[in-house]
């Protein structure tokens, strides 16, 4: 199904609210198969909504950490979607997956796919409240959130997926690009390789591409390579033919990746679970940067409150 919505109004900046919002940093070690631990740092941020809030876990994507979730303002466009769904009532948990930020770095054969899975259902054992919960993740962090989903389908209640979509089609990545990066334990996008994929040109302010190039500078596991980027379209590596319950969407009309031209096929290919499709028809691939954000992070929120606040 693909859902139409008019466009919201802009939302405010975050620092409006910056009294009654609070942020706390936390460390959840978690256990790989090699047997050893590594941290999982994760921020929260919540507007005193309580025990019963509804809880939003965040899944960044591949070269960014829990500060995608919590971009600067730019020309007077909000770009935190943390700060934006905790004044809608949510207690908001943005992750440092294995590998990024402040988190722990394994071997980067050992930090597959499977990993990565292991490691967030390991996270959300210790911070769920009993309260209704959901993954939203943008890009390698959506495939994270379906294949939690698929794997512990009861540690879930409804997932969001951002920069990810499931309908073979060429990617811009070139082979000789791919024999590179696979030749290392861990490899990094140029920043010009970033800006020419992650941002729609014109679609969001210069300084706002400017600190996501300045900012952003993770490295990409081989484990995720082969597992995630590589793999992206094989239903047995993705999981979606497993997945059960309530599942959101958001394909970018002008992400370079996965563009919402292949919207119509996405649905079909998500046998067991509810599906909706949104087209966003003002973003790129970085969702958060861009000046259409507000589209994103309102329907979520109004497909959450349907989900999660019946």
């Amino acid at each position: 199904m693909i859902a139409t919505v008019p466009p919201p109004a802009r939302p405010r900046l975050a620092a409006e609210d910056e009294q009654v919002l609070s942020m706390a940093r936390h460390t959840f070690p978690v256990k790989l198969p090699d047997g050893e631990s590594y941290p999982v740092v994760s921020y929260r941020y919540a507007c005193g909504g309580g025990e019963d809030a509804p809880q939003q876990v965040l899944l960044h994507g591949a070269t960014y950490d829990h500060r995608y979730w919590d971009l600067p303002g730019t020309q007077g466009v909000d770009h935190s979607y943390a700060r934006y769904m905790a004044r809608q009532g949510y207690e908001v948990w943005a992750l440092d997956l294995l590998g990024a930020g402040e988190s722990g770095i394994p071997p980067g054969d050992l930090l597959t796919l499977d990993a990565l899975v292991r490691s967030v259902h390991q996270v959300l054992s210790r911070i769920r409240t009993g309260a209704p919960l959901a993954l939203v993740g943008h890009s390698l962090g959506s495939a994270v959130a379906v294949a939690v989903k698929a794997s512990f389908p009861e540690a879930v209640d409804a997932v969001v997926t951002t920069g990810m979509g499931h309908v073979e089609h060429a990617l811009p990545l070139s082979p000789d690009a791919v024999e590179t990066w696979a030749s290392a334990e861990y490899f990094r996008f140029p920043p010009e390789v970033r800006a020419g994929i992650f941002y729609a040109e014109g679609a969001a302010e210069p300084d706002a591409v400017a600190h996501d190039l300045a900012t952003f500078r993770g490295a990409i596991s081989r484990g995720e390579l082969f597992t995630v980027m590589l793999s992206g379209f094989d239903p047995e590596r993705t999981h979606i033919e497993e997945v059960t319950g309530p599942v959101r969407v958001q394909l970018g009309e002008r992400d370079a990746l996965y563009p919402a031209a292949y919207a119509d096929g996405e649905a079909a290919l998500w046998p067991n679970a509810e599906v909706s499709v949104r087209r966003l028809p003002h973003v790129g691939h970085a969702v958060n940067g861009h000046r259409g954000c507000h589209e994103s992070w309102a329907d979520i929120d109004a497909w959450l409150s349907r989900v999660l606040r019946p």
